[in-house]
């Protein structure tokens, strides 16, 4: 398994089940978006969010935020997992030649999904970064809004000759 993985072109995310948890009533995880604040949220880019939305709600998600604009990001939404995770859609094109992640008929999400990021929150972006600079991962791009106290800081492994955008 762990061959496949790492042998895998585009991003995986793992899933954790510890045994016996789906026994203990007394069981809960931290999902990050409650204090103490940590884990954010993973990200997808879909073709219609809209779409994507109303397939998702009446299969009995949770829309933790409708799909509309965000600033210059475009049209996001925001579902929550069963875990209460959050999961962050985004409506952007899909790339110029979209992995075929499935050979069966689309999911909730429509044709084509591409995952697309992971959201951690950090107390000291500038250690972060540097920490995740000297695995070989750039800096493409960062967004302040002041009015809402955050930032955002967009690391990726950047191929040499790739372009940099909004870096």
């Amino acid at each position: 398994m762990a061959e496949w993985v790492l042998s895998r072109p585009f991003p995986t995310l793992e899933l954790t089940h510890n045994w016996g948890t789906e026994k203990d009533e007394d069981f809960a995880h931290h999902n990050g978006n409650t204090d103490p604040r940590g884990f954010g949220h993973i990200g997808f880019v879909v073709e219609d969010i809209y779409k994507a939305c109303e397939a998702l709600e009446a299969a009995g998600v949770t829309i933790k935020r409708a799909p509309g604009p965000f600033q210059d990001v475009g049209s996001i939404a925001f579902i929550l997992d069963p875990d209460g995770y959050f999961i962050e859609l985004i409506n952007r094109p899909p790339p110029p030649a979209p992995l075929s992640l499935s050979p069966s008929a689309p999911g909730l999400l429509g044709p084509d999904p591409v995952f697309a990021q992971v959201m951690l929150r950090v107390r000291d972006p500038a250690a972060t970064v540097a920490f995740y600079a000297r695995l070989g991962i750039e800096v493409v791009g960062a967004l302040d809004f002041p009015e809402m106290e955050f930032s955002l800081h967009f690391l990726a492994f950047v191929r040499e000759g790739e372009a940099e955008e909004g870096a």
